[in-house]
């Protein structure tokens, strides 16, 4: 009995050296035991810290790999299309799709001696989005469909640079109302602690990008404090998405012996859309001055802005004379807006934690940056 090899096996094991040659210069390589996902090779992306090491990241990608042959496909033809086609099983299509981590096709044209390197994801969505579950998308005794993959996708430092921004999430323990967070924190029940200032405006700038806020001028901080010094970004702009917010006094930490099942109260859901104006107040000392904010509020009157969102970096005060301090930076605001006609909505760490915890992709990014002064984790449903 012979066992042959034959040219598409050689074929084959060419280009996964090659690629193997290319993928190693990213991360380390991820391999199953027994191939039985349909899927060929992992890679754990590593970044460079310098030209001696390299560190691990939290980003996994995979990678089914495939090959046109250039008796299959001429430079010629390659050239002269957008798009190479390849036909694929539905079955893994829609496992690859519906993956929690990455995957790519890598198909290898030996023609022009490229990797076009594409995420399933994006070839679904153009082709047929959420409608690849659906039955009566494919013919019922079809087996395979064609993709088409991007010419553009030749493979290249910026494809791989991509892949840094992929993410995975846990999304198996307790959810806030259906919503996996990836994290355990309860949104309504933790207080951020003071953060440096430069790490809290950045922080609120992403928080506001996750929301879609257009910036459209700035002002500078003596349009609203006293003291020109005073280390605050005001912009002019609008909201896109809506931001919703929750005052944190009024949460209720501990559960109710009154109604059954541990009833705790949530304060009211409020939210801002469209024009406003934004006051990110890094180190917040002074209060806004009155002469000031009546100016101010004269002129954004005159532009068809009523709302004023306050991100202030300060804590809720856990003792009475802390707690008398923040209510009449709180109050400072409502007084010198409120009366000029503006709403004002002023945000401690307490309250911005809410909105922190419920976005994320922000939450990841800052969690190596961000400290709490208070914890309370979600807890599962009661039965």
């Amino acid at each position: 009995m012979k066992m042959l090899i034959s040219e598409n096996d050689e074929f084959e094991s060419r280009y996964l050296l090659e690629f193997k040659r290319e993928a190693k210069k990213y991360g380390l390589f991820v391999n199953y035991e027994k191939d039985r996902a349909a899927i060929d090779l992992g890679l754990h992306l590593t970044r460079e810290i310098d030209p001696k090491f390299r560190e691990t990241t939290q980003v996994r990608v995979w990678f089914q790999l495939k090959g046109k042959q250039k008796s299959t496909l001429s430079l010629e033809e390659y050239r002269n299309s957008d798009s190479v086609s390849l036909q694929l099983s539905i079955e893994h299509l829609k496992f690859w799709y519906a993956s929690p981590e990455p995957i790519y096709i890598a198909l290898y044209i030996e023609s022009a001696d490229v990797f076009l390197v594409e995420d399933i994801r994006d070839i679904v969505l153009r082709q047929w989005g959420e409608r690849l579950f659906e039955p009566s998308t494919f013919k019922e005794d079809q087996k395979t469909a064609v993709i088409r993959i991007q010419r553009s996708k030749e493979s290249c430092p910026a494809i791989w640079e991509q892949m840094f921004l992929h993410s995975s999430i846990r999304i198996d323990g307790p959810s806030y109302k259906g919503r996996p967070l990836g994290h355990r924190l309860d949104p309504l029940r933790c207080i951020l602690r003071e953060m440096e200032a430069s790490d809290f405006e950045e922080l609120i700038l992403h928080l506001l990008k996750a929301h879609d806020f257009k910036e459209l001028d700035f002002l500078d901080p003596s349009s609203v404090y006293a003291k020109g010094t005073e280390k605050a970004k005001i912009i002019k702009g609008v909201i896109f998405q809506s931001y919703e917010y929750r005052f944190h006094l009024g949460n209720m930490i501990g559960f109710s012996h009154e109604v059954d099942k541990g009833f705790r109260h949530e304060s009211q859901l409020r939210s801002i859309q469209g024009k406003c104006l934004v006051i990110i107040h890094s180190e917040p000392i002074s209060e806004p001055d009155q002469h000031s904010a009546f100016e101010l509020s004269k002129k954004l009157l005159e532009e068809d802005i009523e709302n004023i969102l306050v991100f202030a970096n300060r804590p809720s005060g856990k003792d009475p004379q802390n707690m008398l301090q923040d209510l009449s930076y709180l109050g400072s605001y409502n007084r010198v807006f409120y009366e000029n006609g503006i709403n004002c909505m002023t945000q401690l760490l307490g309250d911005i934690a809410f909105n922190v915890l419920i976005a994320t992709n922000v939450y990841l990014k800052f969690r190596n940056k961000i400290k709490w002064s208070s914890v309370n984790y979600l807890v599962s449903n009661f039965n």
